[in-house]
């Protein structure tokens, strides 16, 4: 099982229709519907526009890409989820097959719900907090900032913690996925000017006078040096 909820599975002849799988994902998603699955496989190509992609009783219309490639969207569910999440089983076939046996399964689960960010704002490199509840346990958690990928840890139910990528000062949008399909919006980001300083000195009473030469990456400032008097503690 891979981290976002793909199956690798050895291939498996139907002797009902020539078709082999080899793998399918992702096989988790919200019960709204709408999750992109791509089935791989062999033999699709004789059976374009009659395959169907079955989510328990329900199915979708399997799109045929390619000879070795189908793609297909889950369908809502409209069973009761008492728990968290609810698993069926998940295969690909044609209409006029009522029931095969298969390994697979698509599991749906509640989306889940963001309370905060935090911080809000900051560098790359910042970690960054999200807050809320009904994250899944699984390792497959991604944040997504503005059109960049990062990993993202499950701390808990309530809570997921990821690193801030490197980006242009700007504010970015953030949201969550568990499966790289899906996502969740989280908020924004605000990417500061990092600033670098790379020297400082004292110089004695009466009064304190620091100066800081100023780095790369703050082209507003122009790498000038600034010196600014503060007055010692009292």
């Amino acid at each position: 099982v891979l981290g976002d909820g793909s199956i690798i599975l050895a291939p498996t002849k139907l002797n009902v229709f020539p078709i082999e799988f080899g793998s399918a994902g992702p096989l988790v998603g919200p019960i709204g519907g709408g999750t992109r699955i791509h089935v791989s496989g062999k033999g699709f190509r004789n059976w374009n526009g009659r395959l169907f992609c079955y989510f328990g009783s329900d199915f979708n219309v399997a799109e045929v890409v390619d000879d070795s490639n189908i793609k297909c969207n889950s369908t809502p569910s409209f069973e009761s989820i008492s728990r968290s999440s609810l698993t069926v089983p998940f295969y690909v076939a044609p209409a006029s097959v009522n029931e095969i046996s298969t390994t697979m399964s698509f599991t749906y689960h509640y989306p889940e719900e963001i309370n905060s960010i935090f911080p809000r704002a900051g560098f790359g490199g910042t970690l960054v907090t999200i807050s809320g509840s009904g994250f899944l346990v699984s390792r497959g958690y991604r944040c997504r900032f503005g059109e960049m990928m990062t990993n993202a840890i499950r701390i808990s139910e309530n809570k997921i913690m990821c690193i801030a990528p490197s980006l242009k000062p700007s504010a970015v949008p953030v949201s969550i996925t568990n499966n790289e399909v899906d996502f969740v919006e989280a908020g924004s980001f605000l990417y500061f000017h990092e600033l670098s300083i790379v020297s400082a000195f004292l110089q004695g009473p009466p009064r304190t006078t620091v100066k800081v030469q100023l780095g790369h990456n703050i082209e507003s400032l122009g790498n000038e040096r600034k010196e600014k008097n503060i007055a010692p503690p009292s």
